[in-house]
């Protein structure tokens, strides 16, 4: 299963719901996103039979360790991080958008 420990913050959504955002694969790089909020420690993985997910993560075949490089909370987001569309990058061999879960490690302190 395809997995990555990554850093994020969590925000109000305006419903009374929450969403996480600024994901990042090292804290300092999410606390420069916002220096209020706490940072979370969290685990991004691929969707299991019968989850839901709305988080959307890059998985990479450009590094030598294959990990998530990119999550956001709607695929449409990730979508733009690529000026030719996900499509094009997947068909060469650079990646694959994923469906994801998040799931919280823990809160860090002193980042």
């Amino acid at each position: 299963m395809k997995e990555t420990i990554m850093y994020c913050q969590e925000f109000d959504r305006h419903d009374g719901g929450k969403f996480y955002t600024h994901f990042h694969l090292h804290p300092r790089t999410t606390r420069f996103c916002d220096d209020k909020l706490p940072i979370l420690k969290v685990n991004v993985r691929g969707v299991r039979e019968g989850e839901e997910s709305d988080y959307w993560a890059w998985w990479s075949y450009e590094n030598d360790d294959n990990k998530f490089v990119l999550c956001y909370y709607q695929k449409k987001i990730l979508g733009m991080c690529f000026p030719y569309g996900m499509k094009i990058e997947e068909e060469h061999g650079k990646g694959i958008a994923v469906n994801v879960m998040i799931e919280i490690i823990e809160v860090m302190k002193d980042v």
